[in-house]
């Protein structure tokens, strides 16, 4: 993998904990518009616990990791502490901290679907980064945390502010979730060979390179024809028709995965930049929409 394939692949992280501030945001704009009133001590609350959950689950996933151990054996932060003993000090504050919030969440008097969701939380995230089940090498690491990231974010940011589910969550979510998987196909796709050698049984090792192709043009086009079910079934066109913008990034990403399937060589790093950019963008359009009615 080249220097410039391993700064993409850890930019994106930094990228996508800024997707999850604007999915957090998402559930709380949905809350908003059908009528609560913003609590924004709650909702820095609970922001907080989100990325606070997520850097650790980011952490850990780092220390665990195979490839990221042999690439880094040696390797000191700052010349002061080794890359291990660096991630795992990280993990520590962070879950230190999530702790910390998730107590101040409990005695502000959470209901059951909110402590629901922030125990699957927790327990989806030590699931996907920490050994022996480690979804992350099993196949199911990307589903886990599509999951995590577009629907259980939103929901829990939805439920800190309202206090019960709502189907408009549901409807804007899933779209985002297909949106997700076809990102991280993207980002992993560069990375094959490598997960191959280091036996990473990711879900583009389990489904194999030229499937994982196909399933990545069905999740991206699937996540707006489920945007377009949702708009027959009561979702919000002024949410739904901004969405219409993104369309032609995600056509465009389906039409050049095909050129690579069919032999094209590829620009990977524009690719997954790419790929990142629909997911904010098409959160953001959401998110405004929201937040302005």
């Amino acid at each position: 993998m080249s220097d410039l394939h391993r700064f993409f692949s850890r930019a994106s992280w930094v990228l996508f904990l800024f997707i999850l501030a604007l999915l957090y945001a998402l559930g709380v704009s949905i809350a908003d518009y059908l009528g609560a009133t913003v609590d924004v001590g709650m909702y820095w609350l609970g922001q907080g616990w989100v990325l606070s959950l997520f850097l650790a689950t980011f952490l850990l996933d780092r220390y665990y990791d195979p490839q990221s151990n042999v690439e880094n054996l040696g390797r000191q932060l700052f010349g002061l502490l080794p890359y291990g003993s660096a991630l795992v000090l990280g993990a520590a504050i962070s879950l230190t901290l999530t702790a910390s919030l998730t107590v101040l969440l409990i005695r502000s008097g959470l209901n059951p679907p909110t402590i629901t969701i922030l125990v699957a939380g927790v327990v989806g995230a030590f699931l996907y980064a920490i050994p022996p089940i480690r979804l992350a090498n099993a196949g199911f690491g990307e589903l886990t945390l599509s999951i995590l990231i577009a629907n259980l974010v939103p929901a829990l940011a939805f439920l800190l502010q309202l206090g019960e589910f709502h189907r408009l969550i549901a409807m804007a979510t899933f779209p985002l979730t297909f949106l997700l998987l076809a990102s991280f196909l993207i980002l992993r796709f560069p990375h094959y060979t490598d997960h191959l050698k280091y036996r990473k049984n990711s879900l583009i090792v389990r489904m194999g390179w030229d499937t994982a192709m196909t399933a990545h043009n069905i999740f991206l086009l699937g996540a707006f024809l489920l945007v377009g079910l949702a708009a027959v079934f009561g979702f919000p066109s002024f949410a739904a028709t901004p969405l219409l913008l993104a369309l032609p990034l995600a056509l465009l990403q389906v039409w050049y995965v095909t050129r690579i399937a069919g032999g094209d060589k590829p620009n990977w790093n524009a690719l997954s930049l790419s790929a990142v950019i629909l997911v904010g963008f098409t959160s953001y359009l959401m998110t405004f929409a929201f937040w302005t009615h």
